[in-house]
């Protein structure tokens, strides 16, 4: 600990700690009380919160250790928020994952060439797909059959895309869930914006994220890139949104 404000006795009681503050602007660091008390005998007030040396930032955890050859206990403060002047507003970051899903065969965009290509069959009285035959006809291997290099696939790997966008705000938005479940666009900062979807692919927005550090809120929105045939305006929209 680098420094001391108050002094007990020849030692220094109050020792501030390592400060940082983080991509979002909130700070977060240690200070410390030192005191001369028994072992087995710790003063619980001192386990208070309130009572973490004034850094401007608030305390979130309190621990206590001791030092025997020095009979003196040693009282850790944890701080994380925000302080006038470190800003931050502005302080946004997005993040873009992509994922591989799988979709049913069905929903390919060319499956109905590949139906007829790879001898599809359908489930027994229904259109619905069943499989596809385990040999092809015409040209045939070592084995005497040509093998289907579709037999057995029910699924196909698409793209999949989540967009996130993080900040940190003084109180929850009365807003935050207006446009969740609801095809939405996605929000970027700066060079980080949300990349364009081609067809009919779209974005719906998800439910969000929200967790107290110390005197602010960290919020993140998410969004997620649909599959080829898009979100269906008829199913998420305002009316159906979380927020209606």
């Amino acid at each position: 600990m680098p420094r001391a404000s108050i002094r007990r006795g020849t030692h220094q009681e109050i020792h501030i700690g390592q400060l940082r503050t983080d991509r979002y602007g909130v700070l977060s660091g240690s200070s410390q009380r030192h005191r001369d008390e028994d072992f087995d005998n710790p003063d619980y007030k001192y386990l208070l919160p309130s009572m973490a040396p004034p850094l401007g930032v608030p305390c979130v955890g309190v621990t206590r250790d001791y030092i025997d050859v020095q009979c003196r206990a040693i009282y850790t403060y944890t701080h994380e928020g925000v302080v006038d002047p470190v800003s931050f507003e502005g302080r946004i970051w997005c993040s873009l994952e992509g994922t591989d899903n799988e979709e049913p065969i069905e929903t390919h965009p060319k499956f109905a060439d590949l139906f007829k290509k790879y001898k599809g069959h359908y489930q027994p009285g229904t259109k619905r797909f069943d499989y596809f035959d385990p040999t092809l006809s015409g040209g045939v291997t070592k084995d005497g059959v040509q093998k289907n290099p579709l037999y057995g696939v029910t699924h196909f790997l698409a793209v999949g895309l989540i967009w996130t966008h993080t900040q940190v705000m003084r109180e929850l938005p009365s807003n935050l869930l207006a446009r969740v479940d609801c095809i939405d666009k996605p929000i970027g900062f700066g060079a980080m914006q949300p990349p364009s979807l081609s067809g009919r692919r779209n974005w719906l927005q998800l439910a969000p994220n929200a967790a107290q550090r110390g005197n602010v809120i960290q919020v993140t929105k998410r969004w997620l890139a649909s599959g080829r045939n898009g979100w269906n305006e008829d199913v998420y929209n305002e009316r159906t949104a979380a927020g209606a």
